[in-house]
């Protein structure tokens, strides 16, 4: 389902900056002199308007390749976005749960980017921390253990958690 298009991902962003990321990136990993990495970098923030530091690209390098990191530098971080309602919380939470991407661009799958992942992690997530106080949203998409039992949220449910959180 089509959301406004506030609540969608800028991906048509991503793509017109994932060229010019993956070749810093490309450069920043072939460059041994700390001067021309931090020229790096500081072009790297330029260009995405994050704030990143060798540090981040360091961590980054240890979780994931060049291409998955520069699909997550070149996606823009969501905004607060007035009156979410329940309906585009659900459409939201499904994305999340079920790693849905679809109608969207198939550039970065091409790419062999995990493209639900990076989705859930930069996106979606951060989308509904951003927007409602509810603490830990992260940990509802994840088993929990109640009661000395597993239990995993339903949709609905992780809905009605996040809902009652309303900033």
């Amino acid at each position: 389902m089509k959301q406004r298009n506030e609540l969608e991902p800028t991906i048509d962003v991503a793509e017109k900056l994932y060229p010019q990321v993956i070749e810093l990136l490309s450069e920043y990993n072939e460059s041994g002199d700390s001067v021309e990495i931090e020229k790096i970098i500081h072009k790297l923030c330029l260009v995405t308007g994050k704030e990143i530091t060798e540090h981040n690209l360091f961590e980054y390098w240890e979780e994931m390749g060049s291409q998955e990191l520069a699909f997550k530098l070149s996606l823009p971080y969501p905004e607060k976005v007035k009156k979410i309602t329940k309906d585009e919380i659900l459409e939201i939470v499904r994305r999340v749960v079920h790693f849905d991407t679809e109608g969207l661009s198939d550039f970065f799958t091409n790419q062999n980017i995990p493209i639900a992942w990076v989705l859930n992690d930069c996106y979606y997530i951060p989308l509904l921390e951003k927007n409602f106080d509810c603490p830990n949203v992260e940990d509802l998409f994840s088993r929990q253990i109640v009661d000395g039992k597993y239990i995993e949220y339903t949709v609905e449910e992780i809905v009605d958690k996040i809902a009652t959180f309303e900033k």
